[in-house]
């Protein structure tokens, strides 16, 4: 027998074993909670159609030089070391970066930009002094210390290490237990379980019904579904429903003030009701301002850090790491892998000719920090792999595939839990509270 009801045009999967899905009992819906999903959702034909257009921008760069620098680059040089003016000169600037002292994170971040490529410098040295502009000679000053730039890149990798680490791991803690909650919500499962109710019910005869698996992308269309043109008008001028539903949904609509059909708006807010008279069922009705996510607390952070926060944080952990290993090996000639663990003392600097106690003392630094670090590093390697295994296991706990970018998976999941504690919420203005 055909639903009287539109079709809810969800996507179903396979179900399979090891899922939320798979562990869901769905059941009838009562016969007054039916009467209400067929006069809110009835059978009306609407369609909509949206246009997208896109623009794209396009730049040109105009070329420019002044000997050996391109004019661009000549001016920044220009712009940036007016930051700079509290060094007596470029060998103080040059001192200040090798022995970590005197000079601030953006005074470095800048020296890491200003600071000469080696394409710069062949072609620096390529002229006469007397020939170059000012931006060019204060660069040329810059090559008394071989690769500067990395050197200052150094330095704030250094700096920045321990807070970055830290940060990294509260992160990949948060997602652990965001996976964690996700299969262990018990919320999460009433709610999938009255979306298929709900669902099922409304395809009842189409090749849509008997779903037990659906894609999450599909949990958007509950608040687009929305309530039958005409339905808000009949809601208020019908007579009340009559009480001859379960146990658990008579209680329900007795303790309904304002009639909980007239608030109805989309197929997510019925779906809530729905909830919320399992709920009942279960001994507890008590309507709270977050419901899934009150289960799910670590949802919306790990989305975050997924988003924005986690895989550039851990890479630039892991780059200011690799990029001390590169420089002490341009400093020594030597793999760090295969000097770890040999005194500092025995390892030799090259062409260490101007600043040699300075540039000792980096490269002091610069081991120190290898030593004390490379365990911490290996540690968050681990975690980080730890936590692609939770990642992957959780979104196939949803029913998604394993290869599938968990971040997609996640935001959808968060989109749906803030919506449906929404209409949740909403339901406080049509119930009563619930007697002890």
């Amino acid at each position: 027998m055909l639903s009287r009801t539109k079709c809810f045009f969800w996507d179903i999967t396979p179900k399979q074993s090891g899922t939320v899905w798979s562990e869901l009992t769905q059941g009838e819906l009562d016969a007054s909670r039916l009467d209400m999903l067929e006069n809110l959702f009835s059978n009306e034909d609407t369609s909509k159609s949206k246009d997208a257009s896109k623009s794209k921008d396009a730049t040109l760069k105009k070329p420019g030089s002044a000997l050996a620098l391109s004019v661009g680059r000549a001016n920044n040089v220009s712009i940036m070391m007016t930051r700079f003016k509290h060094f007596s000169g470029i060998d103080e600037i040059c001192k200040a970066v090798l022995c970590g002292e005197g000079m601030t994170d953006e005074e470095l971040g800048l020296l890491a930009q200003i600071g000469p490529t080696e394409g710069e410098i062949n072609d620096l040295k390529g002229h006469k002094e007397e020939e170059l502009s000012v931006p060019e000679k204060i660069l040329l000053g810059m090559t008394v210390i071989p690769r500067l730039r990395m050197k200052a890149s150094c330095r704030l990798a250094m700096r920045h290490w321990e807070r970055n680490y830290s940060e990294a791991i509260d992160m990949l803690e948060t997602i652990k237990a965001s996976c964690q909650q996700l299969k262990e919500s018990k919320r999460l499962q009433r709610v999938f379980a009255a979306v298929l109710s709900v669902g099922n019910t409304m395809n009842r005869g189409t090749s849509r019904g008997n779903a037990s698996c659906i894609k999450l992308e599909s949990l958007a269309r509950l608040w687009d579904t929305r309530v039958s043109g005409n339905a808000q008008s009949q809601a208020t001028s019908r007579e009340p429903l009559q009480r001859t539903g379960s146990v658990p949904t008579a209680i329900s609509q007795a303790l309904e003030g304002p009639r909980v059909e007239e608030k109805i708006m989309t197929l997510l807010d019925f779906v809530a009701v729905i909830v919320h008279d399992k709920e009942l069922a279960n001994g507890s009705g008590t309507l709270c301002d977050s419901y899934l996510l009150m289960e799910l607390e670590s949802l919306m952070d790990s989305v975050k850090y997924l988003d924005d926060g986690v895989d550039d944080l851990l890479s630039e952990v892991d780059g200011g790491f690799d990029l001390l290993e590169k420089e002490f090996r341009g400093m020594t000639g030597k793999l760090w892998s295969a000097v770890e663990g040999t005194k500092l003392d025995s390892i030799k600097i090259r062409n260490c000719d101007q600043f040699v106690d300075e540039q000792r003392l980096f490269l002091r630094h610069s081991h120190q920090f290898l030593m004390e670090a490379g365990g911490a590093r290996n540690f968050l390697k681990q975690e980080e792999n730890v936590v692609e295994q939770h990642l992957k296991s959780a979104i196939q706990w949803l029913g998604e595939g394993s290869t599938d970018n968990p971040k997609t998976h996640l935001k959808r999941l968060l989109d749906f839990a803030k919506r449906f504690d929404s209409s949740y919420r909403q339901l406080k203005a049509c119930m009563l509270p619930i007697p002890e």
